[in-house]
């Protein structure tokens, strides 16, 4: 059995309010079926900026602005943003801090139990990231966060401890992501790895 950590970098964008992010909207699917906002303006202000700064890979400075607005409000979707810069340097203790909080702060913002599940499979700790996202499964109702969750998970089957038969199953519920623009690819390696490790033990 193959034990290769599978880490995707999402980046997820979510709109706080829509006169202030209609381009952050335009055509980005991982805000779908999430409805949190921001609510103060000048924390909206610092958000954006940080996102534009997040999405040139300028972490030092993005931190700066989340940080900000996160000492006007405290907020979910902030909390991940941070959390995700942590995992992309690593920093996995404070990651999972800040997921953790947000998960706390609303339990139904996805994307933190994704990334949460993330930062285990970084670390191969592949039981905690399944519980993760089982956990988060067995509240959600959005049919596009519950394919992240599964996509995650079979790769979870395929790279932890090799279970074909769940592994496929995950991955049929992971086919809406199929044709989206951020994760077809990371759907297609999936399948990839599935034909290949599970055709080698028939």
């Amino acid at each position: 059995m193959k034990n290769l950590p599978f880490i995707l970098v999402l980046l997820f964008v979510v709109a706080c309010q829509k006169n202030k992010t209609e381009t952050i909207q335009e055509n980005s699917n991982d805000i779908k079926e999430l409805s949190q906002k921001i609510q103060n303006q000048q924390a909206t202000d610092h958000y954006i900026k940080g996102v534009t700064l997040f999405n040139q890979n300028d972490f030092d400075n993005a931190k700066t602005f989340f940080k900000k607005s996160l000492e006007i409000e405290k907020n979910t979707i902030t909390l991940n943003k941070l959390g995700s810069i942590a995992l992309v340097e690593k920093n996995n203790k404070e990651a999972l801090s800040y997921f953790n909080q947000g998960i706390k702060q609303d339990f139904n913002y996805w994307p933190n139990h994704i990334n949460k599940s993330r930062v285990f499979i970084s670390q191969s700790h592949y039981s905690s990231a399944h519980n993760t996202l089982k956990n988060m499964l067995s509240k959600c109702k959005s049919n596009y966060w519950k394919a992240n969750a599964h996509l995650f998970l079979a790769h979870i089957y395929l790279d932890g401890v090799l279970d074909c038969k769940n592994a496929n199953a995950s991955a049929q519920k992971a086919s809406l992501l199929k044709n989206d623009p951020k994760l077809k690819n990371h759907y297609r390696i999936m399948l990839s790895k599935m034909n290949e490790y599970c055709n080698q033990i028939e």
